[in-house]
């Protein structure tokens, strides 16, 4: 398969639960989003949305052209086995986050800084970075390989993810609302993660030749 028909009809579809439901665990950007929208209104946490999305979008064509590059010289089983490890590193990790406070310390800032800022934010999250990797070394390894297809894929994270945080930003700008996602942060966090573990098991094996 090539192209984008074989890029998006190609992998299990735990990876896109996984990272809608990792979207949606409470976490520092997500209160702060809500903090910024509560503070000062939802056109001030608007550039920082922006600037996640943009990070986002950047952060998954860098993966994808460099394992599109690794994948030429690592067997694909061994592209199967590193996924399964950046898949369970991914799950502890979310695992062992801790729970965001009610209300974060935001500042307004500047349009240009909040945009920066949020860029930066997304671009250096390395659990963002393991569960790209492990998407595309892992299930969509060796298709949907051109640009066009990478695009593709780097728009599959980066389109739920302003979509989402404009939600958010209109959402948790409640105070009431905000105490419910923190309640829900360990159960969210959990199912995120037995879904991440889920796919690690589908990627383990693929590269064991069993699927």
């Amino acid at each position: 398969m090539s192209g984008i028909s074989g890029f998006l009809g190609y992998g299990p579809a735990q990876i896109v639960a996984a990272y809608l439901i990792i979207l949606i665990v409470p976490g520092p950007i997500m209160i702060a989003i809500g903090c910024l929208a509560s503070l000062h209104g939802f056109r001030a946490a608007l550039p920082f949305i922006i600037g996640i999305s943009l990070g986002t979008v950047s952060l998954a064509v860098s993966v994808a052209l460099f394992t599109t590059h690794a994948a030429a010289w690592v067997p694909a089983y061994m592209l199967y086995f590193l996924a399964t490890a950046a898949l369970l590193w991914t799950a502890v990790r979310l695992l062992r986050s801790a729970a965001p406070g009610d209300l974060a310390e935001c500042s307004e800032g500047s349009p240009r800084a909040l945009l920066s800022a949020g860029m930066v934010i997304s671009i250096s999250d390395p659990l963002t970075i393991a569960f790209m990797s492990a998407a595309f070394v892992g299930p969509y390894a060796g298709h949907g390989t051109d640009g066009t297809s990478i695009l593709v894929f780097a728009l599959l994270f980066g389109i739920p993810e302003i979509l989402w945080h404009v939600t958010a930003a209109l959402g948790l700008s409640r105070p009431s609302i905000r105490r419910v996602a923190v309640r829900a942060h360990a159960a969210l966090k959990a199912t995120a993660a037995g879904i991440l573990s889920l796919a690690a098991v589908s990627c383990a094996a693929r590269g064991l030749g069993w699927a």
